[in-house]
């Protein structure tokens, strides 16, 4: 017999079958073949805790065992495959040699199927080859990881909002930081809006994409054109946009709860149909000289959104940040809501 062509770092192997003896064979002829790297399991109810605990390249394993049959146990695997985002290649190996067992077999996981009757000459290449598609798989998902790290790094860089034309939440936090900044060293206070569309995942069931993109372009330019020139709006997520306002010192915050009468239930006109926008809005003084060094902005907008979601009211919440925690359930309506303009 040719011997195997083994890879330069060992392959963990796992031998699963209640079987010793057969076991025992297939443990003697992988070790003939340069394979050294090899653990045995009797029990099929063991796989799982070891799977977790340990790094497994191929496992071969028998169909008919007691308790968890060769089926049940690979559907277990492939399980643990999606959690630790692993590939594990499964080799079957059974008296069983039909077609339609060789199916039930693949659609319960298993990479390739041997009948015992030709493990001596046909294991073997095959547990190479499962071994190549498994390191061509797991090459391939780490190749699809970086990309998608990539695609999140490109992200980032953007700095337009292409539905609503608005700044993203990079640019939001951006602005954070030097609004901090230029708020202590100017001695001028600063402010937050926070809007989120509560019915955007209704929305999303009942209108098409290009339409809804409308209606969350038509939203934005409603929300800017209530703001003032000079303050900043971003759109930091599908559902969510914040604003930051600059003011004077001695200068009271007046009628943001305007933003909530105005925003709240507006309508927009699609081919569709009306579309009503069902919005919740908070406001918060950002008190500079305390405020986080570190993500600001992701530490702001979690503060705000815990705020909204605490209470039923569409009113907007007046809060502070970050010198008083969020808690609106003892807050009194007066202290809650601004007066109207």
């Amino acid at each position: 017999m040719t011997a195997a062509r083994i890879p330069q770092e060992q392959p963990c192997i796992l031998l699963v079958d209640d079987a010793k003896l057969s076991q025992h064979v297939i443990a003697q002829m992988l070790a003939k073949s340069g394979y050294s790297n090899i653990a045995q399991l009797n029990q099929a109810q063991d796989v799982r805790a070891y799977l977790i605990k340990n790094h497994i390249d191929l496992i071969i394993l028998d169909w008919m065992m007691p308790g968890i049959d060769g089926l049940a146990l690979s559907r277990i695997i492939r399980e643990i495959d999606k959690q630790k985002q692993s590939n594990t290649a499964i080799i079957m190996v059974t008296g069983k040699d039909s077609t339609a067992a060789m199916q039930e077999a693949f659609q319960s996981g298993v990479d390739d199927f041997v009948a015992k009757a030709d493990v001596a000459t046909q294991l073997l290449p095959r547990l190479q080859l499962a071994l190549a598609r498994s390191h061509a798989m797991s090459q391939l998902k780490t190749q699809q990881k970086h990309l998608r790290q990539v695609i999140t790094q490109q992200k980032s860089l953007i700095t337009q909002d292409p539905v609503s034309k608005l700044p993203t939440q990079q640019a939001a936090r951006d602005y954070l930081n030097t609004l901090i900044k230029h708020s202590i060293t100017r001695d001028v206070k600063c402010s937050a809006l926070y809007f989120t569309i509560e019915n955007l995942h209704d929305l999303q069931k009942q209108t098409k994409t290009y339409y809804l993109d409308h209606v969350i372009e038509a939203l934005a330019a409603k929300i800017r054109k209530a703001l003032r020139p000079q303050d900043f709006l971003a759109r930091i997520d599908r559902n969510r946009f914040i604003a930051f306002i600059e003011h004077q010192q001695l200068e009271p915050i007046r009628s943001f709860d305007r933003f909530a009468k105005l925003i709240d239930g507006s309508s927009f006109y699609t081919p569709e149909g009306f579309k009503t926008i069902a919005v919740k809005v908070a406001a918060s003084e950002i008190h500079a000289d305390i405020c986080p060094h570190q993500n600001p902005l992701s530490q702001l907008t979690e503060y705000l959104h815990e705020a909204i979601q605490q209470t039923s009211q569409h009113d907007c919440l007046q809060l502070d940040w970050p010198s008083f925690q969020a808690n609106t359930d003892q807050l009194t309506e007066e202290e809650m809501i601004f007066d109207c303009v």
